[in-house]
């Protein structure tokens, strides 16, 4: 069961992986723009993130432990 709350002050947006069934909250600040992609390791702080590129590139070499985000 999925439960949903809205809310005008939301910092985050969760966001499914391509890779793994689980969500993890990442700041909706962090999530790549349009037409590109990141990779989003759960072990990682945000600031240890790799940047947006290339989702065919990201894609093709996405680690086992880490998910692709699509902007």
């Amino acid at each position: 069961m999925l439960v949903m709350m809205m809310s005008g002050c939301a910092a985050y947006s969760v966001v499914n992986s391509d890779r793994y069934s689980n969500t993890t909250a990442i700041p909706h600040d962090e999530r790549p723009p349009a037409g590109q992609c990141r990779l989003w390791y759960n072990d990682r702080r945000v600031s240890e993130q790799p940047p947006a590129g290339d989702c065919e590139q990201m894609e093709r070499n996405q680690p086992d432990n880490a998910r692709l985000i699509r902007g």
